[in-house]
């Protein structure tokens, strides 16, 4: 997916994801999940934690 593609879908992601808050004892991880479903979907050829990281850094921030 383009960066674009997914910013649109965040919202609705990120509502989707929230059904699994209780999977998740820290508040900091739950926030980091909808970064991390957003790097699963971006265009990075390799989904290593390090890209994802960098991705996620480099522009579209975790919130």
């Amino acid at each position: 997916m383009k960066a674009d593609t997914i910013l649109r879908i965040r919202p609705t992601l990120t509502e989707y994801l929230r059904q699994y808050d209780d999977c998740f004892g820290r508040a900091t991880a739950r926030r980091h999940l909808s970064t991390y479903i957003a790097g699963q979907l971006g265009p990075l050829s390799r989904k290593s934690i390090d890209g994802l990281e960098g991705q996620a850094t480099a522009g579209v921030a975790a919130r």
